[in-house]
């Protein structure tokens, strides 16, 4: 399993459910919107029960996690309860899955700008890039942040592709090219991050918008 295919958030703390706030669809109706996928974590029976081993629950969701992802060539997540083995903790943890089938036209190596990270000013966060299907051509976009305690609100976010600015914003729709970059400014410090990815369609009509 490639680590870029799949990720694993592990949230500890007393939440009785994953935040699966970043799967909404958004407000416009267009088909052409980016979307991502997610499922919840389902409540046992026996709330007392004790939930099983968090890498033997991993092994057992991921297959069809990806199977899933490959179907809908969108990205999807899912939230499962489990414990550590080796703390003994009780944790809930996000599972990631990308597309990674040809048909899809998908975006992958997806990957923190590796220079950007060492630097003083660098943005220490987490953020997910969701795609799904575009329509027309290329690729739907979106930045995603898996804690429910970040407001995206205080972040700007702005796209390139090619070295081209496409559009600022969380969403990026049918988005083509060799490659993209997402830059994530936190506008009270000024502390950035960037994350780039390969394309695997180049443009033949109009540009990519933002949505």
């Amino acid at each position: 399993m490639r680590k870029d295919q799949v990720f694993m958030l592990v949230v500890v703390g007393a939440l009785l459910t994953c935040t699966t706030a970043f799967a909404q669809a958004p407000k416009s109706s267009q088909p052409t919107a980016p979307v991502g996928s997610s499922q919840s974590v389902s409540p046992t029976e026996d709330l007392n029960a004790r939930p099983p081993f968090c890498d033997e629950v991993t092994k057992k969701v991921v297959d069809d996690l990806q199977q899933s992802a490959d179907k809908s060539c969108q990205t999807v997540s899912t939230c499962v309860r489990c414990l550590d083995r080796a703390t003994g903790v009780d944790l809930y943890a996000t599972l990631y899955a990308q597309p990674k089938m040809p048909k899809c036209n998908v975006a992958t190596a997806f990957v923190y700008d590796k220079k950007q990270v060492m630097q003083e000013r660098a943005l220490r966060i987490y953020y997910e890039v969701l795609q799904s299907v575009c329509t027309r051509e290329g690729v739907n976009l979106e930045v995603s942040f898996p804690y429910a305690r970040i407001d995206p609100s205080q972040y700007e976010i702005s796209w390139e592709v090619d070295g081209r600015a496409i559009g600022k914003g969380t969403q990026a729709s049918c988005v083509c090219g060799k490659s993209a970059t997402v830059t994530v400014v936190e506008k009270s410090s000024g502390k950035l991050s960037k994350k780039s990815m390969s394309l695997a369609t180049a443009c033949s009509s109009t540009a990519p918008s933002k949505n």
